[in-house]
């Protein structure tokens, strides 16, 4: 009796074979087929990986699972949909052969992690839009390294304890003038981080017309709590670079002041501070009142980023403010109100925007949320703009992101709104 054509099909598939077979025949495997099986099933794994990674990142409070989506999207997110294609193409085209059910399953997947992150992409990219921020969907297909750039220059502003604290310096192009200044203050849980996190986001503000002035502070250790000396470092180098704005190009009526996370922190603080004529300078000399502040997911509550428990490895947002105050709330009551950005609000603070994650796990968005309402009720013209889906640090993994060309557009577009940048 002729063989079936097919037996050789189902048998590589493993998906259909016939009870009246004969285990000679389940055994007969074509490496044709059985490399089809395993494409299709390669794809099917990816399909579902991405299919999960989306899913964590829509539902929040999953623990893990919705951090490490919630860190991708705003990264991967086009690369992703990308990813899913395969399993699509391959479940579809083998729907009728072997292996039928792996390639259906292939096929569902593949659909289900496109249609999910197209969503996705089309919901950021409509919150981005209405921040007043843009997307180029095709720049975020080819993300790039945010340490590519250099600064034009490196200046000591201050030595404190034998530390040499210096500015990184980012100019613009053309001849020498009075540019509107952003001055940056880094992230990094006051533990860490240094002026140099973002280099290409810096070139990328100095490529549109800022002088970037990004500067360091003591960050704090097991034993040394710099709760009370990274402020006044902040305000030593915002000093400086009022004395030397003739010589740095800075125009001091165009400054704006921004940071990340506890370097929004920071940001806040000193803005505010310097606003009510109360910020002190380490190395003495005026600290100007800026025209803005914008801050990104700013540790601006930080009993609530103590009380938080969420932590990724060797980070925790808990532990980093307890080195930086020295212990917990409960032991340092005063220490904690003193770095507390709600400290600071008076109605004489500077307009100020706030960009947030929606997943922040490791700066509570409540705590973010309810420090613009205490603003707002105070008098401060404060913007805030949240990103759905993202989590903490999601503009800095890499450059040309959604997430990174939402944080830039959106600051650019509030300061030309505002008539700080021209």
């Amino acid at each position: 009796m002729p063989e079936n054509p097919r037996s050789g099909e189902t048998a590589a598939g493993g998906d259909e074979a016939s009870p009246g077979r004969t285990v000679g025949r389940r055994r007969v495997v074509s490496p044709v087929r059985f490399s089809w099986f395993v494409a299709v099933a390669v794809a099917l794994v990816l399909a579902v990986a991405v299919t999960a990674l989306e899913l964590g990142a829509i539902v929040p409070g999953l623990g893990l699972f919705s951090a490490i989506g919630s860190f991708v999207i705003p990264v991967l997110a086009p690369l992703l949909v990308i990813a899913a294609l395969p399993a699509i193409g391959l479940g579809l085209a083998r729907r009728r052969r072997s292996p039928r059910r792996t390639a259906t399953a292939a096929a569902a997947a593949g659909i289900a992690g496109a249609v999910t992150g197209i969503a996705i992409i089309a919901i950021m990219i409509s919150a981005v839009g209405a921040a007043g921020g843009s997307v180029n969907i095709f720049r975020a297909l080819v993300p790039s390294s945010v340490a590519a750039a250099r600064p034009d220059a490196n200046a000591v502003f201050h030595t404190v304890d034998g530390q040499a604290l210096s500015v990184a310096i980012y100019r613009p192009s053309g001849p020498p003038r009075a540019w509107p200044t952003l001055f940056y203050i880094h992230g990094g849980g006051w533990n860490g981080g240094s002026n140099d996190t973002a280099k290409t986001d810096y070139r990328w503000y100095a490529d549109h017309g800022w002088l970037v002035i990004s500067t360091q502070y003591r960050l704090a250790t097991a034993t040394d709590h710099t709760w009370n000396q990274a402020p006044g470092d902040v305000a030593c180098a915002l000093a400086w670079t009022a004395r030397n704005a003739t010589h740095l190009g800075a125009d001091l009526n165009r400054l704006v002041l921004a940071g990340d996370s506890a370097g929004g922190n920071l940001a806040i603080n000193l803005a505010y501070s310097a606003a009510a004529g109360t910020a002190r300078s380490n190395c003495g000399g005026a600290v100007p009142v800026p025209a803005a502040v914008v801050a990104t997911y700013p540790a601006v509550n930080t009993v609530s980023v103590y009380n938080d428990n969420f932590a990724l490895g060797s980070v925790s947002g808990g532990a980093a403010v307890a080195e930086y105050a020295g212990g917990t709330p409960q032991q340092y009551p005063s220490r904690y109100k003193a770095i507390s950005s709600s400290t600071y609000i008076t109605r004489k603070a500077p307009q100020t925007l706030i960009i947030e994650p929606e997943h922040d796990s490791r700066v509570p968005p409540g705590g973010v949320y309810a420090f613009v309402g205490q603003a707002r009720a105070a008098g401060v013209d404060i913007t805030l703009a949240t990103i759905p889906f993202a989590n903490h640090t999601f503009n800095f993994y890499a450059a040309g992101t959604i997430g990174d060309q939402a944080c830039l557009t959106i600051t650019q577009n509030y300061l030309v709104h505002r008539r700080i940048l021209a």
